[in-house]
């Protein structure tokens, strides 16, 4: 078995079953215009990055896929497929649409809990995501299925329910390790205007609910303060990109 879920030019991801398991398999190309050597070096330096930065955190306490078996030589990671699940952009979307935000008040107030505590305990042990976006963040409920009979989305659930589980965070593809210091605090600061954009591309009136997770991550990061200040600064340098096209360093 194997269902492709999605294809580009870096490469594929695709369900399969490892050990009788259903699984996400993240498989990465052969950049045919690079010397072969540069490219396994490459390559595997990032799929190496990928997953100890999913271990990091996981450690730390944060929802991520579990990872089963890495494949240097094919290119490949094996991980937990997030089954019962929906993407938190599909959540909002709904939500905001109906401009009837009464009815999931409380739901909201438990999103913008846990995320803002989820990247406060991210970014406190050092990792940054790089891709902190609304697409990334999974709200799952609980489900006793894994098998390819059951590749359910637990939206229309969760949104009945009101509620869900756990909230996943996926795809380290781009993250790495950062310290406290000034790059460090860049990079953290970045994270969270990636994940403005995201938001409120999708839907301007999420622009609320994103300040809401800043107050909370604020409270709750190590040197939450420091990085709140800069991500203004780094908000500021994005507003000036977008209105005039300014290419500040």
């Amino acid at each position: 078995m194997e269902k492709v879920l999605s294809q580009g030019a870096e490469g594929k991801i695709y369900l399969t079953k490892f050990l009788d398991k259903l699984c996400l398999v993240k498989e990465r190309f052969i950049k045919q215009y690079r010397v072969k050597e540069l490219d396994t070096k490459l390559t595997k330096s990032r799929i190496l990055n990928e997953t100890r930065n999913i271990s990091r955190a996981s450690k730390n306490g944060i929802n991520v896929p579990t990872i089963y078996f890495v494949n240097l030589i094919e290119r490949k990671i094996y991980m937990e497929y997030i089954n019962n699940g929906c993407q938190l952009k599909e959540i909002l979307t709904y939500i905001f649409q109906l401009n009837d935000l009464n009815t999931y008040e409380k739901f909201l107030e438990k999103i913008i809990n846990d995320l803002g505590n989820m990247i406060s305990k991210l970014h406190s042990n050092g990792i940054v995501h790089g891709d902190l976006t609304p697409s990334n963040i999974i709200l799952k409920i609980k489900s006793n299925e894994n098998n390819e009979n059951n590749l359910n989305s637990g939206k229309d659930e969760i949104l009945k329910l009101k509620n869900y589980d756990y909230m996943y965070l996926i795809d380290f593809g781009l993250s790495s390790m950062t310290t406290s210091n000034q790059s460090g605090i860049e990079d953290k600061a970045v994270d969270l205007y990636v994940l403005k954009r995201a938001m409120i591309s999708n839907n301007p009136k999420s622009e609320e609910v994103f300040e809401k997770v800043i107050n909370i991550y604020e409270n709750n990061c190590d040197n939450g303060k420091k990085i709140i200040e800069h991500y203004k600064k780094v908000e500021m340098r994005g507003r000036k990109r977008l209105a005039f096209g300014w290419n500040n360093k």
